[in-house]
């Protein structure tokens, strides 16, 4: 299958799922993501936003548990053209949809770390070598080159995984991907 193929099969998988089984798949997500070693130590997380109307795995799990972890900077993206720009969140950090309906932060506090332990990255298809594929604009394949050290992790059902995605030179690897039912790593 090309990529395009891949995606559509994969959109059409997640609009099956319910909400009750986004919504369970997803806590368990924020359970197994706590497994990994880098988890407690990270001092500054990205993380995609999830959205509701793609079915996405959620994120509001993951984010309760970095809200309890006073120690760590959370930041998320917000889409300027075709690049991402990092804003700093916290708690009460008011949400609101843009153009596609992804939530974004509706303040300012607009920042360019020069370090980030762990990048959260949304995906519709991985594989075994934990290559991604994601929607197909880029977005994070030109953000994960400003943080190579980061250590990235694709944030997916356990039913997004296929056996091997076409790849192309510009496409970053994950280092884990953490599903309802599994991590997978690297390394």
């Amino acid at each position: 299958m090309d990529k395009q193929d891949l995606r559509r099969s994969a959109k059409a998988v997640r609009m099956n799922l319910t909400a009750k089984e986004v919504e369970e798949k997803s806590k368990n997500i924020a359970k197994n993501l706590k497994t990994i070693t880098e988890w407690p130590k990270a001092k500054s997380i990205h993380s995609y936003v999830s959205n509701d109307m793609m079915n996405e795995p959620q994120t509001t799990p993951i984010f309760s548990m970095l809200w309890r972890r006073p120690t760590a900077t959370t930041y998320v993206p917000r889409l300027i053209g075709r690049d991402m720009e990092i804003v700093k969140v916290e708690k009460d950090t008011h949400f609101a949809p843009n153009m596609r309906g992804i939530p974004e932060p509706d303040c300012d506090d607009v920042m360019t770390p020069k370090k980030i332990d762990i990048i959260l990255v949304p995906l519709l298809v991985f594989d075994k070598q934990l290559n991604r594929l994601g929607y197909g604009g880029g977005y994070y394949d030109r953000f994960l080159k400003h943080y190579p050290d980061a250590i990235k992790i694709g944030i997916a059902f356990d039913e997004d995984k296929v056996e091997v995605i076409p790849t192309e030179d510009h496409d970053v690897q994950l280092d884990f991907v953490v599903t309802d039912q599994a991590v997978y790593s690297r390394h």
